[in-house]
């Protein structure tokens, strides 16, 4: 059985992360991406490139006692990959190491912030739990 809903949270560089309930996040899981190029005679090629995983539309809460904007911006501002885990509300938990990207622009209202991250090769499945999870690399 499918199961679609809420992310249940997020750790970024092992601080975890409270996300909005009603948040949808797109993952895209990376590969090649096709265009096609027409040419005058009519015909065409198909030209590919290369993309990796990402996760976008990803708002975290942000929380000024704990100094997660401070936290958020000294990642980004590193400019380094940090671990990524994301934990569904099927049960699926996904890693992978990634780098946030774009602005981090904090909504005072919803106290959220939407990020999105680039990964740096492949996002994997963990199975299992704690220190019994496995991984599950994907293709």
């Amino acid at each position: 059985m499918m199961v679609g809903g809420s992310i249940i949270g997020v750790s970024l560089a092992g601080r975890n992360f409270s996300v909005p309930a009603d948040v949808d996040a797109n993952f895209a899981a990376g590969g090649y991406e096709n265009s096609i190029f027409r040419y005058g005679d009519g015909s065409s090629s198909i030209v590919q490139a290369r993309s990796g995983p990402s996760i976008s539309g990803l708002a975290v809460v942000i929380s000024d006692d704990r100094g997660d904007r401070e936290f958020l911006r000294t990642h980004q501002q590193r400019g380094d990959f940090i671990d990524v885990t994301v934990t569904l509300v099927s049960g699926a938990v996904w890693w992978g190491r990634g780098a946030i990207v774009g602005k981090i622009e904090t909504s005072t209202k919803a106290t959220s912030a939407p990020i999105s991250i680039e990964f740096d090769g492949a996002v994997e499945r963990q199975t299992g739990t704690g220190i019994n999870a496995d991984v599950v690399r994907l293709p």
